[in-house]
C-alpha cells in the first residue's frame, strides 16, 4: 500500500529533535524560539500526585495565587517545567468525574492554579489563575493546530508507520503550513491521550 502523500514525500521520515531541552518560553506565542532549559522529569509531578482535585480546597486563599506572589511584570516567564504542570493541572481538573468542565469557568481555574501552586517545583513562583488561564489559552491554540495534522496522519496512517513515523509527518506538515517550528511537544504528550486531543476513530 502506498503511503498518502498530503502535500509531502512519505518516502522518507526525517529525525526530529525533542523541544524538552529547547525552550523556556514567555506568555506563549507561536514564533517564540525559547532559550536551552532542560528539566529533568523526576521534577514533574505525574498525574498519580499527591494531590487530586478533591484534595484542593477553594478557601485556602494562600494555594489559589494572588497578586503579591507573582512577578508585577506584564512579562510573566513559564518554563518547561511550568508548561508540563500546568497541562497536566488543566486535564486533571478537565477529566475529574466530579467538577469536570461543568463547572463555572472562574471555579475551574481555581482548582487548576491551586493543583498548580500546590505540586509546583521547591522556589517556583505561584501563579494567579488569571496568568494561567491567559498562558493556557496560548498554548492550547498551538497545540491544538499539531494534535490536529498529528490525528490526520493517525487515522490515515500508511502501512509500517511507527507513531514516531507519524509526529515526524505531523511536524513538516505544521512547519510547512504554518511557517514556524512546533515548540510544544512537551505539552502535547500530555494532553494527547486526554478524551478532547486522542485520534477518534474514522470508521
Amino acid at each position: 500500500m502506498q503511503a498518502p502523500s498530503h502535500g509531502f514525500n512519505p518516502l522518507q521520515s526525517p529525525k526530529i529533535q525533542s523541544n524538552e531541552s529547547k525552550r523556556a518560553g514567555v506568555d506563549a506565542t507561536d514564533s517564540d524560539k525559547g532559550t536551552p532549559y532542560a528539566v529533568p522529569d523526576s521534577q514533574f509531578p505525574l498525574f498519580s500526585s499527591e494531590i487530586g482535585s478533591n484534595d484542593i480546597i477553594l478557601n485556602q486563599t494562600p494555594e489559589m495565587g494572588n497578586k503579591s506572589d507573582e512577578d508585577h511584570s506584564k512579562r510573566t516567564v513559564w518554563i518547561i517545567a511550568d508548561d508540563k504542570l500546568l497541562a497536566a493541572a488543566y486535564t486533571i481538573m478537565s477529566e475529574d468525574s466530579i467538577v469536570g468542565n461543568a463547572q463555572k469557568s472562574e471555579s475551574f481555574w481555581k482548582r487548576v492554579v491551586a493543583y498548580f501552586n500546590t505540586n509546583r517545583a521547591k522556589g517556583a513562583k505561584k501563579r494567579t489563575a488569571k496568568k494561567a488561564k491567559s498562558h493556557w489559552a496560548s498554548l492550547k491554540k498551538i497545540v491544538n493546530r499539531y494534535n490536529g495534522i498529528y490525528n490526520k496522519w493517525y487515522n490515515d496512517r500508511p502501512s509500517g508507520w511507527s507513531d514516531e513515523d507519524l509526529m515526524v509527518r505531523a511536524y513538516e506538515e505544521y512547519k510547512s503550513t504554518f511557517k514556524t517550528t512546533f515548540q510544544y511537544e512537551h505539552v502535547w504528550r500530555i494532553v494527547k491521550d486526554s478524551p478532547l486531543y486522542a485520534p477518534q476513530s474514522s470508521e
